[in-house]
């Protein structure tokens, strides 16, 4: 339909666009796959990993890496093309599942009725592909089809952050917070360290939510609501363990401020274990044993400006009930799990290349960006819970 240097001119287009012009690796991605396509290339993880990584290409654990960088070119053209390329001739596009690229003339608008007929078939073309996408997406998607068929409430739980109250320096009664003081317990030991402030301190009767927050609540919102799904979301501080034998449970938030979601990790996993204690590095202890029965210790909150570890994982609970823990102590690496576990294609790739065999999984993902931009992920360690 179109010849090479029109495809050429189209591609040119895009990639000087806004939209494009300062994601480096979305660029290189989508030039090479455009390029590979109209050379007639067969295109494989391998061939784009190589291209994207180089030498440090594993295809073990640059794979998943792969798959989130097609997912997010796949929707920066479509923000493209309803944005900067709104009246584009030729369209883009990469199919879910494929990395080949597709080419298509945009028709043009010559009159109302083919206006309305185009309406018409757009809101009939959707309806039919929300409901195959509703009755599709929730029997094959085994991360989150045993929290959707087992019939209890949903809540999303966030972090909120601890805090006490005392004087402040203008000699007002005000509200603070120390980042090694993250509950009530934590406050009452200082304090018994310090009994000369005893007085003037007391833990206080409301906490702070985070607004990193509001962030990761979207996704979730936006994929659940995809697969009409209703859920209520609360801060951490009003969880209950006992709440997990009648209703499903997530948490998103950071590792070293809820140690309730801490100690249900270590409940439901059979394998590893996270040690919550501090050591003299300040760090947080991922402990497990590989295959050749050596005990392994990954530091989760990676002191690097530019990765950090996080932590993915889904349980089976009491009386059929589902619970997931998303641990990360810094923005970047919960933001980028979260968005990678609520998207429909990246999530189904997960389940069907690692939960073939068990519905539970633990994953973590090294996160990297530069800036905390231009995110990637890594799987680095997996475990079926088994």
């Amino acid at each position: 339909m179109f010849n090479q240097s029109e495809i050429i001119n189209a591609l040119t287009k895009v990639l000087e666009s806004k939209t494009f012009s300062k994601s480096t690796t979305t660029n290189v991605l989508l030039k090479l796959l455009v390029e590979s396509t109209i050379e007639g290339h067969t295109i494989t993880a391998y061939t784009v990993g190589l291209e994207l990584f180089g030498k440090r290409y594993d295809p073990k654990k640059s794979d998943v890496n792969i798959r989130v960088n097609i997912s997010h070119l796949r929707k920066r053209l479509k923000r493209y093309y309803e944005e900067e390329g709104v009246y584009d001739p030729i369209v883009i596009s990469i199919k879910p599942g494929q990395y080949n690229t597709t080419f298509s003339a945009r028709e043009e608008k010559k009159n109302n009725s083919r206006k309305r007929k185009k309406i018409v078939g757009f809101i009939f073309s959707f309806v039919v592909f929300t409901a195959v996408a509703f009755f599709l997406l929730k029997p094959s998607n085994k991360v989150w089809k045993p929290m959707f068929d087992n019939g209890f409430e949903t809540t999303l739980y966030l972090g909120d952050v601890f805090g006490y109250s005392g004087s402040t320096i203008f000699n007002n009664t005000g509200w603070h917070r120390d980042s090694k003081i993250n509950s009530v317990e934590a406050f009452l030991e200082h304090t018994k360290k310090n009994p000369e402030r005893f007085e003037s301190l007391i833990p206080s009767e409301f906490s702070y939510i985070v607004f990193e927050n509001a962030f990761n609540i979207k996704p979730f919102t936006q994929f659940f609501t995809k697969n009409n799904y209703d859920f209520s979301i609360r801060p951490i501080s009003n969880f209950k363990t006992r709440s997990i034998k009648d209703r499903n449970t997530i948490y998103a938030g950071p590792l070293f401020t809820q140690s309730s979601f801490n100690e249900l990790f270590n409940d439901f996993s059979y394998n590893v274990s996270l040690e919550v204690k501090k050591e003299e590095s300040n760090h947080y202890s991922f402990n497990y044993t590989n295959e050749e029965g050596e005990n392994k210790i990954i530091k989760i909150n990676s002191r690097d400006s530019e990765g950090e570890y996080a932590i993915a994982s889904g349980f089976n609970g009491p009386n059929n009930s589902r619970h997931y823990i998303f641990f990360s102590n810094h923005g970047m690496g919960l933001t980028s799990v979260i968005e990678y576990f609520t998207d429909i294609d990246s999530v189904q790739e997960f389940s069907d290349a690692y939960l073939s065999a068990s519905n539970e999984f633990i994953a973590i993902f090294f996160v990297k960006g530069k800036d905390r931009t231009s995110l990637s992920m890594e799987l680095v360690f997996f475990d079926d819970n088994k």
